[in-house]
C-alpha cells in the first residue's frame, strides 16, 4: 500500500512542469522506489528516506513526519548540472507550495544538502551522475 504522502508527492511531481521538462520521459520519468532497468535518463526516483514517527495528539488525530529521498539520475554532457537542476525544481515544488492534499500539511523541510556523485555500481564503464536530496514532510491528520 502506498502512503497518502507518497501519492501526493507523485501527483505534485508529475504536475510540475519545471521538474518533468528536465526528465527524458516527462511524467514517465518519475519513479517510486526504483526505475526500470532500461529507463531513459535523466529520470527521478523518490522513496522513503527513513521511517517517520507518529505522535498522537487527540484521540484519532496525529502528526506524522516522513523523510522522502529524491534521486536524480543523469548521463551525458552537463549531466551533473542537469541532476542539480532537477533537484532544485523538486525543492521549489514543495518547500513553498503546500498543501499537498494529505490531511493538514504543516511543513515540507529540506533535511540535507544535495549530494552529487557518480554511480559507483556501474559495470559498463558509463559515467552516470546521481544527485540526492532528502526532504521531511510533516502532516497532521
Amino acid at each position: 500500500m502506498i502512503k497518502p504522502v507518497f501519492e501526493a508527492v507523485y501527483k505534485r511531481l508529475t504536475a510540475t512542469i519545471p521538474v518533468t521538462s528536465l526528465l527524458s520521459s516527462g511524467t514517465n520519468g518519475v519513479c517510486l522506489n526504483v526505475a526500470d532497468e532500461n529507463a531513459a535518463m535523466p529520470f527521478l526516483v523518490f522513496r522513503m528516506g527513513s521511517p517517520g514517527s507518529i505522535r498522537y495528539v487527540l484521540g484519532t488525530e496525529y502528526t506524522e513526519d516522513m523523510v522522502v529521498q529524491f534521486i536524480a539520475v543523469t548521463q551525458g554532457a552537463l549531466a551533473d548540472i542537469t541532476a542539480l537542476n532537477i533537484l532544485k525544481a523538486v525543492e521549489d515544488a514543495f518547500v513553498t507550495k503546500l498543501p499537498l492534499g494529505v490531511g493538514n500539511e504543516m511543513a515540507a523541510l529540506k533535511v540535507s544538502s544535495v549530494e552529487l556523485m557518480t554511480d559507483p555500481d556501474r559495470e559498463d564503464g558509463a559515467i552516470v551522475w546521481e544527485a540526492i536530496l532528502s526532504m521531511e514532510f510533516v502532516t497532521h491528520t
